[in-house]
């Protein structure tokens, strides 16, 4: 069976996080396009920890999960700077 939209970010996520700094010249779920981001919204004082918000600049298309560790390299937006983050549609 082929998983379906909605796993494929899933699934694109959970490698980016495990990745970061190999996740970007890999190919949209939705659009194929090389142009996928990360960024993680640190909300509280303990930046070890932050919402992952994952989404590519091409179709602007992308998920996110509850919380996460935020691996070594990954970029951090705090809470009051999470408008820097794209407006993206959220597949579900």
């Amino acid at each position: 069976m082929t998983p379906s939209l909605y796993e494929r970010w899933l699934v694109a996520c959970v490698e980016a996080i495990d990745e970061p700094d190999a996740f970007a010249t890999r190919p949209c779920p939705s659009c194929a396009s090389p142009s996928l981001n990360l960024a993680f919204v640190v909300m509280s004082g303990d930046e070890t920890m932050g919402i992952p918000c994952f989404w590519c600049d091409a179709c602007l298309h992308g998920t996110f999960v509850c919380r996460a560790l935020i691996p070594e390299g990954a970029r951090r937006v705090p809470k009051d700077q999470r408008d820097t983050i794209p407006n993206y549609r959220v597949v579900s």
